[in-house]
């Protein structure tokens, strides 16, 4: 596996977000690239 640099804006152009709904509960999975690792924060969000 390669080391890779990278940079902001090369994360912001990364970084996918998706939103999809469960038992009225929205679940959002934010995944950012941070020194060649794969962050996944889930943030549940109740209405």
């Amino acid at each position: 596996m390669n080391r890779v640099h990278i940079t902001d804006e090369q994360k912001k152009l990364r970084s996918a977000r998706w939103s999809k709904v469960n038992n009225a509960n929205v679940i959002q999975d934010d995944i950012e690239a941070s020194n060649g690792v794969m962050n996944i924060i889930k943030t549940v969000m109740i209405p």
